[in-house]
């Protein structure tokens, strides 16, 4: 589906959500008059991009296409109207209370379009995660999208490091820590957790991790939906067996609950590997409390040892960050041309 298609069908969706809202008194109180006027500022500026996208230059239309919060709008939107569609709306205080808490997406769509805070990130950032989440997607499309559509997941793949980073730009925490655990390249084995490690896994690929070392879980929730729903999770295109006596470096982009990564290392330990350790790019505390104190509790799990980017102290100076960049940049180039 093209980005002109995906856009009419998102934009339908929000006129008839407002028009419910409208219609019914009691689930307008319950949305409030802020959850609302966020809707109503959305209705619009997904109608400016409708008529506004044959002018977009190459470059500005390719931006819209990866915007992740559009994308996330556009799925939970589709799914509350089909709900509402159905007329078998279970708990209506439950779906205001969703459309309150998804407007933190609205803010970020605000964020680049109305205050455009991502053109005070350096061209060369720009650019860099530009091409980072192109690669990312094309490697997604070739390899892993066929693996949950076989599973029936709905969601599209959404990049979740592009939405972190493209209006402030790469930390130099992330890439520091990124860069420590390619030179050392200590592991034998580098686990990518689909769908969130795949722009990490493939930046260790990039700055030297052979592609021999690496392998793909997928993990999902079997409903899509809150964090009470049971993982599916098993490995793409390889054994679990193969990690007997291995020393595997688990890559994921964040945790919250600890959940997701409890249940996949248990799996995995039950193939008695040497050690296992940990990568997350940043930790969500204020969902479940969990830090890197109380880290191993959480997972249940003696991890070996873990790499918490947001946490790292020790970064690269300037002028190398930049050489890793260019780097970088140049080599991502190569492998989409």
């Amino acid at each position: 589906m093209g980005i002109k298609r995906e856009l009419d069908d998102f934009h339908g969706d929000i006129l008839l959500l407002l028009e419910f809202i409208g219609e019914d008194n009691y689930f307008r109180r319950l949305v409030g008059k802020e959850t609302l006027e966020e809707y109503e500022y959305l209705e619009r500026q997904v109608k400016e991009f409708r008529e506004k996208l044959r002018g977009l230059s190459g470059h500005d239309r390719k931006l819209l296409e990866l915007n992740v919060s559009l994308k996330m709008l556009a799925f939970y939107v589709h799914e509350y109207v089909e709900e509402i569609k159905s007329k078998r709306i279970p708990n209506k205080k439950k779906l205001a209370s969703s459309l309150s808490f998804i407007t933190k997406f609205i803010s970020q769509i605000k964020d680049e379009y109305v205050h455009r805070i991502h053109e005070k990130v350096k061209e060369t950032d720009r650019e860099l995660l530009l091409l980072l989440t192109q690669y990312t997607q094309m490697v997604y499309n070739a390899k892993f999208k066929n693996v949950y559509q076989k599973l029936g997941y709905k969601r599209p793949f959404l990049d979740k490091f592009y939405r972190d980073y493209n209006l402030h730009g790469i930390p130099v925490k992330l890439l520091s820590e990124i860069v420590e655990i390619a030179r050392s390249n200590s592991y034998d084995v580098y686990l990518c957790v689909l769908k969130g490690g795949l722009p990490y896994t493939i930046l260790l690929e990039l700055l030297g991790i052979p592609h021999r070392k690496i392998k793909y879980i997928f993990s999902g929730r079997r409903y899509e939906g809150s964090t009470m729903d049971k993982m599916v999770i098993g490995p793409v295109g390889f054994d679990f067996r193969e990690l007997i006596g291995k020393n595997i470096l688990f890559i994921d982009n964040n945790l919250a609950t600890g959940k997701s990564v409890k249940e996949a290392i248990a799996q995995i330990k039950e193939h008695n590997p040497a050690s296992v350790s940990l990568f997350l790019d940043y930790i969500v505390t204020h969902i479940a409390g969990v830090n890197v104190g109380n880290l191993r509790k959480a997972i249940d799990y003696n991890l070996e040892n873990h790499h918490v980017a947001q946490l790292r102290k020790n970064l690269l100076d300037e002028e190398e960050v930049e050489r890793i960049k260019l780097s970088l940049i140049r080599k991502l180039k190569r492998r989409m041309s």
